[in-house]
């Protein structure tokens, strides 16, 4: 009786697992654009945070047939923001090409946000929205020295 509870238990599992799984692969499959299978937030830039930069940066990444970055490109956004966004594109992976195209790309946007003052609540630092969005903000408030 245990072993059979024990079977259902891990089928229920695999079961689920394959779920999440078929439904992650799908989020970026939106006109012909590859699947995410993995994705990094960026740090938000201490220097940027204590300059008060925000906003969007939009960054082009080039895909190869295993679904791997092989390039990263800012094409808008604040100087201070753009490596960051950069860096953490470069870590973002892909499902492979099912069509036979050896390449790709993809417009992956990073919001950076600030947090208000005196917003010192615990929480996450960064949000991911589908298909290829992710908004961060700083781990604190930085307050700007007047000296």
């Amino acid at each position: 009786m245990r072993v059979s509870r024990l079977w259902a238990a891990v089928a229920a599992v695999v079961l689920i697992g394959a779920a999440l799984t078929t439904a992650f692969a799908s989020l970026g499959q939106s006109g012909g654009q590859p699947a995410v299978v993995s994705a990094a937030a960026p740090a938000y830039p201490p220097s940027a945070a204590a300059a008060s930069a925000s906003g969007e940066v939009a960054v082009e990444v080039g895909i190869n047939a295993k679904g791997e970055v092989v390039s990263a490109r800012s094409l808008e956004g604040h100087a201070l923001l753009r490596g960051a966004a950069e860096a953490a594109a470069r870590k973002w992976k892909f499902a492979p090409a099912a069509d036979g195209a050896s390449t790709g790309t993809a417009r992956l946007t990073f919001v950076f946000r600030l947090r208000e003052k005196g917003d010192d609540r615990p929480g996450l630092s960064a949000v991911f929205r589908p298909p290829y969005e992710v908004e961060v903000s700083p781990p604190a408030v930085i307050e700007k020295s007047n000296n």
